[in-house]
């Protein structure tokens, strides 16, 4: 397995569940030491994951390194690709190209042995006929004979243990029949649910067009509450997804994480005809807004101290890649307000680091502000006593949940005016 994070660790850990023997490959030593101890590298993970890697990693099923010469012994002969394809934003092909240049120096064509390649990482679409096939063609390996690869996105939603590696029906597609054909006896160890596409090029879009049906639904929503703000949007659009064919998207305050901001960059950015995907374009515009929009309506109320709740950008996951609250946080400084974050699955270093706002606890880190924003819906802030939420707001007169994680709390008796994203009158003109 070639990176170790959300989809690499788990693909290394089902595999060795099932009892083939795995090593995974990842330049961050702490990730890599974690799992040699039998520990889940990833807060949160446990749960989803659903078993115990311990003993995976003590009868030797399941390990990992620091030095990638290791994964290119001559027994190695399914290479996972799990590597990031992002960097600040954008479609990133490096990683990709880097780790394929080390996989063709293996000693696979000094063997009648074949290899076989299955990319799990979001692709760009054409990526991998623009960056894998020419790299080994580059070599002495012959796609097709000495080397096989194709491209198996992953779907998983790492906070629903329902929805896993081996529950979930799984689109994959090689190069060739042969690939294809080598790439379901593989899957099919951990994933009984097998959907071939025609080639790996079809399978390649899968990730990014499914996302960037999400991003647009997400986009429409925002896009409503911010045209309605007298009316209940939320309440809307549970009503339009009572009907059999509408899917349930609700206002936020900014998307973010590896998938949907990016899907439709990735879609954009590999198509012939670019210029026709307008709505794609228009929804990466207004999504990019959505922050300003909001730090602007809370400004707007007076306030001069606001704390944030989550810089991951979703409930229980520790990622924080492209949260929405870094540019929260930028732009709440841009109109003068003071703010503070906190999130409990990351150290206050790291907190002051990436906003650049101070790192507060919580829930006593809630004293004294005048504005309370939760971004991220973690279930410590969700199941934290009422009356120690309301004890320490005494000088709160805003709340706006986009996680609709306090909508529970009675708050009133108090001065307080409690928001969902999209309730009528979130943007101030109630």
């Amino acid at each position: 397995m070639w990176g170790n994070g959300f989809i690499g660790f788990s693909t290394l850990a089902n595999f060795a569940n099932n009892g083939v023997e795995g090593i995974g490959y990842d330049i961050d030593e702490e990730i890599v030491e974690t799992i040699n101890e039998g520990s889940v590298p990833i807060d949160t993970l446990e749960h989803w994951l659903g078993f115990d890697t311990d003993e995976l990693v003590q009868s030797g099923l399941m390990g990992a390194t620091t030095d990638h010469t290791e994964l290119l012994a001559e027994d190695v002969r399914v290479h996972f690709v799990c590597v990031p394809t992002e960097r600040d934003g954008e479609p990133w092909a490096a990683p990709l190209r880097e780790t394929v240049d080390r996989i063709r120096t293996g000693p696979w064509a000094e063997t009648e042995e074949s290899v076989l390649l299955i990319i799990e990482s979001t692709l760009t679409p054409g990526m991998a006929e623009a960056v894998v096939r020419p790299t080994f063609e580059a070599s002495e390996m012959v796609v097709g004979e000495d080397v096989f690869f194709g491209v198996a996105p992953r779907r998983d939603w790492f906070t629903s243990p329902d929805k896993s590696l081996s529950d979930i029906p799984r689109v994959f597609g090689g190069v060739d029949g042969q690939a294809t054909e080598e790439m379901s006896d593989v899957l099919g160890i951990v994933t009984e649910d097998l959907i071939e596409a025609t080639d790996h090029e079809h399978a390649e879009m899968v990730k990014s067009v499914e996302n960037a049906y999400r991003h647009m639904g997400i986009t429409l929503a925002n896009q409503l509450a911010r045209a309605y703000p007298d009316r209940d949007v939320r309440e809307v659009l549970e009503l339009a997804a009572t009907k059999w064919n509408i899917p349930a998207y609700y206002p936020s305050v900014g998307v973010g994480g590896y998938c949907i901001p990016l899907s439709s960059k990735y879609v954009l950015s590999g198509a012939t005809n670019e210029e026709e995907l307008s709505l794609l374009r228009e929804a990466v515009r207004s999504d990019n807004s959505q922050p300003a929009v909001v730090a602007e309506a809370v400004a707007g109320s007076s306030v001069e101290t606001v704390t944030i709740l989550g810089l991951a950008y979703k409930g229980d996951v520790k990622v924080d890649v492209l949260s929405p609250t870094i540019d929260l946080v930028e732009e709440f400084q841009r109109h003068g307000v003071d703010v503070r974050v906190n999130d409990p699955y990351f150290d206050d270093d790291y907190v002051e680091e990436k906003t650049g706002a101070a790192s507060v606890d919580f829930p006593n880190g809630l004293t004294g502000t005048e504005a309370v924003i939760i971004a991220a819906g973690h279930r410590r802030y969700h199941y934290t006593q009422h009356d120690k939420i309301i004890d320490r707001l005494e000088e709160c007169s805003l709340v706006l949940d986009s996680p609709r994680v306090w909508d529970d709390v009675d708050f009133r008796g108090s001065d307080i005016e409690y928001y969902y994203t999209g309730a009528k009158g979130w943007l101030g003109e109630s």
